[in-house]
C-alpha cells in the first residue's frame, strides 16, 4: 500500500490540527537531505511508545517500512537529537534501511476517535465525556452516580494496567466522586495552567511541586506512571489492522518499562 494513504487515513482519524502548538506529530525528518517518498510502497508497519535501540532492531529485522510511535522520535532539532549518540546510530540505521517514522501524540489524545473513550464506558456508567483544559489537553468524565475513589483507582490500574500508582496526602478512599479529570502523560501542569481546586485528577506523571498544589488546593491526585500511555500501541495496532488487513501487516512493540525497583 502507497505511504500516502495510510497518511491520509491517519490524519483523518487523528487529525495533525488537533495535536498541541508544542507537539511534534506527523512524519518525523530523519533525513532532510532527502524528499519523503509519498508513493513508497508499505507492507508493514511497527507501532510503539517510543523508538529505542530495541525497536529499531526489530524494524530491521521484520524488514518493516514505517515505523508509527506515540511519542515524537524528533522533538528538537535534529542536530541537538544527534547529541545522544544511541539516537545518532539510530537514526542512521534508520535512513540505511529505509525506515520512515511517523508519530502520534496529542492529537490521538484530542480525537473523537480514540480508543479510551469507549473503554471509559465500558468500566464506568458515564453520564458525559467533553474535552478539559486551555489546550483541551485531557478529558473530563461525568459519572451517572458517585464512586469511591478506592474504586476508580483501581479500574485505572485495570485499564492502563499499570502497576506504578501514587496517590497525594489529601487521597482518602472512601471519598465519594462524581466526576474526574485525566491528562495523559506528564502533565500535572496542566493543574496549574487549569487553576484546578476541589477535583481529582488523574495522569502519567506529577513533578514535586504539583504535588504540593494538589494537596493545597483539595486535589484527588492519581499518577499512574508514563507507561500508562502503552495501550495506544495495542489501539493503534487493532485500528491499522482492521483498515488495511489484507494489504498491509501490522506488528506491535511493548518497549516496557524502563526502570525497575
Amino acid at each position: 500500500m502507497e505511504l500516502i494513504k495510510i497518511l491520509k487515513y491517519l490524519d483523518k482519524k487523528f487529525p495533525i490540527s488537533l495535536a498541541a502548538d508544542w507537539d511534534k506529530v506527523g512524519l518525523q525528518i530523519i533525513n532532510p537531505k532527502k524528499d519523503f517518498d509519498i508513493n513508497k510502497d508499505v507492507q508493514k508497519i511497527l507501532t510503539c511508545l517510543d523508538i529505542n535501540n530495541q525497536v529499531v532492531e526489530m524494524a530491521i529485522q521484520e524488514k518493516v517500512d514505517l515505523i508509527i510511535s506515540r511519542h515524537p522520535f524528533v522533538f528538537a532539532e535534529l542536530s541537538d537529537e544527534k547529541k545522544n549518540q544511541a539516537k545518532k546510530i539510530m537514526i542512521k540505521k534508520l535512513n540505511s534501511h529505509n525506515i520512515d517514522v511517523y508519530s502520534i501524540h496529542t492529537n490521538f489524545d484530542n480525537s473523537p476517535n480514540n480508543p479510551i473513550l469507549n473503554i471509559f464506558d465500558e468500566h464506568f456508567h458515564v453520564k458525559k465525556i467533553s474535552a478539559f483544559g486551555k489546550f483541551k489537553e485531557g478529558t473530563e468524565i461525568k459519572l451517572r452516580s458517585p464512586i469511591a475513589l478506592k474504586v476508580l483507582r483501581e479500574k485505572m490500574k485495570q485499564i492502563f494496567a499499570s502497576n506504578d500508582d501514587l496517590v497525594n496526602l489529601n487521597w482518602n478512599d472512601n471519598t465519594l466522586i462524581q466526576n474526574f479529570v485525566l491528562v495523559p502523560g506528564s502533565a500535572s501542569e496542566s493543574m496549574v495552567v487549569n487553576q484546578l481546586q476541589n477535583a481529582t485528577f488523574v495522569t502519567g506523571e506529577v513533578k514535586w511541586h504539583h504535588w504540593i498544589y494538589a494537596n493545597d488546593n483539595q486535589i484527588n491526585l492519581l499518577n499512574l506512571g508514563h507507561y500508562m500511555e502503552n495501550h495506544f500501541v495495542i489501539d493503534l495496532q487493532k485500528i491499522l489492522t482492521n483498515a488495511f488487513n489484507k494489504e498491509v501487516i501490522v506488528l506491535g512493540y511493548d518497549i516496557q518499562r524502563q526502570y525497575k525497583k
